[in-house]
């Protein structure tokens, strides 16, 4: 089953995508659920013309907190804009476990787009360890290569150091 979805990763096309979705959503595994996730994701990247509308309706109508929070982890490893509301959305859901994938997800965006949704996660969060991990998806995002001055990224880590709970 597994060697299937690493199958599908490389020539799934982009009217998959509901079909990629439904099955991520009924894994039956973490490990099956890993490899769908890169699965989907890799398709989706791979068709940027391919709607996120099926993995936001499977997102929607998903039965357990590790669907949902799988389904967010192909959001942020699609990378398309069109799917940052959802995952900002997420992270003020009522489940721990989805503020937790929605940050995951949001750090390892490609562009310091959804900085200031870390951050403020990092200053607002309820848990720790999600604030925690909210930081440095912040400081991750905001010292990439960019085409933004110093001062500004300067200021950028200053704003971490302030929201930083630990001196760590």
């Amino acid at each position: 089953r597994r060697e299937s979805y690493r199958a599908l990763r490389e020539i799934a096309p982009a009217a998959s995508v509901p079909e990629l979705a439904a099955l991520l959503s009924a894994a039956p595994t973490a490990a099956d659920r890993r490899e769908m996730e890169r699965t989907l994701a890799a398709t989706l990247r791979r068709n940027l013309q391919a709607p996120l509308a099926p993995v936001e309706k499977e997102l929607s109508a998903a039965k357990t907190v590790e669907a949902r929070a799988s389904l967010l982890t192909v959001l942020g490893q699609s990378a398309r804009d069109d799917a940052l509301p959802r995952l900002r959305t997420a992270l003020s859901d009522s489940d721990a476990a989805i503020r937790r994938a929605a940050v995951l997800a949001l750090t390892e965006w490609p562009a310091a787009g959804p900085a200031a949704d870390l951050l403020a996660a990092a200053q607002s969060g309820a848990e720790q360890a999600i604030r925690i991990l909210a930081l440095r998806g912040y400081i991750r995002l905001v010292s990439a290569p960019s085409e933004r001055p110093p001062a500004e990224v300067a200021r950028e880590l200053a704003e971490a150091l302030k929201a930083s709970p630990q001196t760590e």
